[in-house]
């Protein structure tokens, strides 16, 4: 598959998302970020961000993957 992973779950929302979400170089700047924001315990709030992300691109290509395989039922 040539779309990049991230891109399932931004699809919606047009070009814009690309310039729109550029995030952190590294670890460190995303969570002087989120702390700056007033999140006390800003490693947990990433790790569950990340979790969550990780889930719904889970659950996209799941389902991306069953169509396919409809598809090639129907056709074969």
């Amino acid at each position: 598959m040539d779309t990049k992973v991230f891109d399932l779950i931004s699809e919606g929302m047009g070009n814009k998302t690309r310039s729109f979400w550029r995030g952190y170089d590294n670890w460190d700047q995303m969570e002087e970020y989120v702390r700056a924001c007033g999140v006390d315990q800003p490693a947990w709030l990433m790790m569950m961000i990340i979790a969550t992300t990780r889930n719904i691109l889970d659950a996209e290509l799941e389902a991306r993957a069953a169509i396919a395989d409809d598809l090639e039922a129907e056709l074969n």
